[in-house]
């Protein structure tokens, strides 16, 4: 679907989280039970993944546009209170070198991006006026991304 340009930041960085959750998945399906170091190696790669693209990201978020949307909905609409609990869900997920939460880590992420996309964003294309999306636009920007600190895609021949 296409997004008005004042989104166009958040959905850059949900590209780019989509294709980092299923980087993860795919390291996690070819780690076989007991293997400590690339478990250890990919927990740390997902941590800096939170630390360096999504914590700025749900900052964007939290502080921009949902305070400006919550202007119109009120404090206790029901999918801002999802989007906060699923960052809260994602930060303590991120912390984790357990296998089966680093799996939850890239579902969630997974189906938080899908909900913001399909529900949530096109509610608030459709609410905040002209002139909001005007300055959203700019106080948006600094949440593009510029580049990833995602894991890698896993080399299909040898499966690292």
């Amino acid at each position: 679907m296409k997004r008005e340009k004042f989104l166009w930041p958040l959905t850059q960085g949900h590209h780019r989280a989509l294709v980092a959750a299923r980087n993860i998945r795919d390291r996690l399906t070819r780690l076989n039970d007991g293997e400590k170091a690339p478990l250890l190696a990919l927990s740390q790669k997902v941590a800096d993944l939170f630390a360096m693209d999504l914590d700025s990201h749900f900052r964007g978020e939290e502080e921009e546009l949902l305070k400006i949307f919550e202007k119109h909905v009120g404090p206790n609409d029901p999918d801002i209170k999802k989007i906060l609990d699923d960052h809260q869900t994602i930060r303590t997920l991120s912390k984790s070198a357990v296998k089966k939460d680093l799996q939850l880590f890239a579902d969630t992420l997974t189906a938080h991006i899908r909900f913001e996309e399909d529900v949530f964003f096109p509610r608030v294309e459709k609410t905040l006026t002209t002139e909001e999306k005007t300055i959203e636009t700019e106080r948006l920007l600094p949440y593009k991304p510029s580049e990833t600190h995602a894991p890698t895609p896993v080399d299909k021949k040898i499966g690292k």
